[in-house]
């Protein structure tokens, strides 16, 4: 799918999954929503900033060689099953303050950012791996590591 505008999903619910895999938007993806029932994909889709700040993925969510062009904010998301990052490229601003990841695995292998990575007080239940990883600004890490 191509979208030629902005996307916005604010203050909803998805029962399901939520699938965006290899979605082309031309603007702001606007990904707000209070829960994802079950996975959420956004493998290979590109878009202009990406803001998923406070969204409950209840499954596994992949932005596996995602493309954002601009600034991520995945600040307060919870992640229950995990979280694949691998190969994705933003071009600004990864914020993961605050965000947690409960079950399963949080993974940024080959991950290229262009500009700050913050994790204050973001919480890992599980591995985090960052292999081949690169940062262009300031990563800061003030993280809880916890078992359940």
């Amino acid at each position: 799918a191509r979208v030629a505008g902005d996307v916005w999903l604010d203050d909803t619910e998805v029962g399901g999954d939520a699938w965006f895999y290899e979605v082309r938007i031309k603007g702001t993806l606007r990904f707000c929503v209070r829960e994802v029932g079950r996975g959420a994909m956004f493998k290979g889709m590109t878009c202009g900033d990406a803001y998923f700040s406070g969204v409950r993925v209840c499954g596994v969510a992949s932005f596996d060689g995602a493309v954002i062009d601009g600034e991520a904010a995945f600040d307060g998301a919870v992640f229950e099953d995990g979280a694949d990052f691998e190969r994705i490229r933003i071009t600004g601003r990864a914020c993961f303050d605050g965000t947690h990841f409960h079950r399963g695995r949080a993974c940024s292998n080959g991950a290229d950012i262009g500009g700050d990575m913050p994790f204050a007080e973001a919480h890992f239940a599980a591995e985090a791996t960052f292999d081949g990883a690169a940062v262009s600004a300031k990563v800061s890490i003030w993280v809880e590591w916890y078992a359940r």
